[in-house]
Parts: C-alpha cells; sequence; structure tokens
C-alpha cells in the first residue's frame, strides 16, 4: 500500500516544473519533525503536493482531483483511494504538520526576501 503513489509521485516531481514550484514546500516539511511511518497508504510530501496540485489547477471536489491522479499515471489501481485521502484531510496530526511546515516556509521566504 505504500508503493500505490510512487510511480505517480515520480511522474510529478521528476523534472518537471510542479517540482521546481513544490521544491521550497518539500524542503520546509523536511525540517519538520514527525513519524513518516505513520502514513503507509499516502506519504505526507504526496499528500502536501496533491493538495498543491489541487489548487493550482482548481479543482473543487475530491472525487475530481482523485480521477485526475489516476490518469496521470498508468497505474493499474487507483494511486489513493479517495477515502484514505478525505480521512488524510480531516488528520489533525497532519494539520499539526502542515503549520509546522507553513512555518518554515515564512521562515525561507522572509530570509530571501532580506537577500534583496
Amino acid at each position: 500500500m505504500s508503493h500505490r503513489c510512487e510511480k505517480l509521485h515520480n511522474e510529478l516531481m521528476s523534472e518537471t516544473v510542479f517540482s521546481e514550484f513544490f521544491s521550497p514546500a518539500s524542503n520546509a516539511l523536511n525540517r519538520v519533525r514527525y513519524a513518516a511511518g505513520r502514513f503507509k497508504s499516502l506519504p505526507m510530501e504526496d499528500f502536501c503536493a496533491f493538495g498543491c496540485l489541487r489548487h493550482l489547477q482548481g479543482i473543487q471536489t475530491l472525487r475530481e482531483q482523485i480521477q485526475l491522479l489516476f490518469h496521470l499515471t498508468e497505474a493499474a489501481q487507483m494511486p489513493v483511494a479517495r477515502s484514505t485521502y478525505s480521512d488524510a484531510l480531516s488528520s489533525e496530526y497532519r494539520l499539526e504538520i502542515l503549520i509546522q511546515m507553513m512555518t518554515q516556509l515564512f521562515r525561507q521566504a522572509r530570509a530571501v526576501h532580506r537577500c534583496f
């Protein structure tokens, strides 16, 4: 189950414009301490990346996004179940990680801003 998103992750993050866009968030997430092993079906980085992608593409429904993610790969099955993603969206633990990640992003932005 933990590798279902791997193919999609590689598709989205291997030398793409999206990977460049997402790299500050990925770097910020790397500075946050959390138990990565806790997320067996949807890794935290993928959860964040899918959320960013959803906003960039203006997708309003979860069902539509899951369908889009399925069509981005040649996977035999959905890369992530709709119920799994829905549960992830309501997770207080993931929310706490996102808050910490955003704090790191703001620190990065302030550091870059001071350089100019």
